[in-house]
């Protein structure tokens, strides 16, 4: 049974009763109609699952929405097994919402906004900040312990370097979406970056560069794709087999 879940902004404890105001219970109380009894699950996005029961609610002005939920149990998940982190160029106007959506879903670690020659969409803090909040409410849509994290713009070559300096102890494997890629192989990392480009696709010597970096270049479909379709595919692909790999 799925419960109605509401993100928390930090971890809880069981035993312990936390006060609820604002969108979230407004959603609850208003939209979902939940009365005292409910049961529902607190996601603080940092690994705490929390079933809790709904025990008060309460109306402090026209639309100040309170509630009061009681933690009978929390239980605390492991980060994603491999830690997939994604540098793809944004995608113009809405779709940048679906690519979050979308990487949400399949279980992505992260997703950088990637700049290279061909980069035609460069969003700045307040874009990303929007993009964060649809991050949290992905996570709690699709049930994630751990959100999707939206991280700061990136350049390729910062990318690589970044990827490159890795320490010892928590290395990056480099992987390149490109048609003239060969398919994917898992690799049994614990940390894997993937490489998406711009509408117009990486220059030739972007690829050489991420070659020389030690990238392995993978194709992910015989087709030409959308940037968030590209990064779902390859996101879907990547995890599949090295979980199971």
């Amino acid at each position: 049974m799925t419960h109605h879940r509401v993100l928390i902004p930090s971890s809880v404890q069981a035993g312990a009763t936390l006060d609820i105001s604002g969108e979230e219970a407004h959603h609850a109380l208003r939209v979902r109609r939940l009365a005292p009894g409910a049961v529902l699950e607190l996601l603080d996005g940092e690994g705490a699952i929390a079933l809790s029961v709904l025990e008060a609610t309460d109306k402090r002005g026209k639309h100040d929405w309170h509630m009061r939920v009681r933690i009978d149990e929390v239980r605390h998940m492991p980060p994603p097994h491999p830690r997939l982190e994604v540098c793809a160029s944004a995608p113009k106007g809405e779709a940048s919402e679906q690519l979050v959506d979308q990487l949400s879903q399949a279980g992505a670690w992260s997703w950088s906004p990637l700049v290279c020659a061909r980069t035609e969409v460069d969003p700045r803090e307040g874009k990303l900040e929007r993009l964060e909040r649809h991050a949290r409410e992905a996570s709690k849509q699709c049930g994630r312990a751990w959100r999707l994290r939206v991280e700061p713009r990136i350049t390729l070559d910062d990318a690589l370097a970044e990827a490159r300096g890795a320490p010892a102890d928590d290395p990056c494997t480099l992987v390149l979406a490109h048609v003239s890629g060969t398919p994917y192989v898992p690799t049994g990392s614990r940390r894997i970056r993937l490489l998406v480009g711009p509408v117009g696709d990486f220059e030739e010597r972007e690829i050489d560069a991420a070659r020389r970096a030690g990238a392995r270049i993978a194709c992910f479909g015989e087709h030409v794709m959308r940037i968030e379709t590209a990064c779902l595919a390859a996101a879907a692909v990547i995890l599949d087999h090295e979980r199971r790999g």
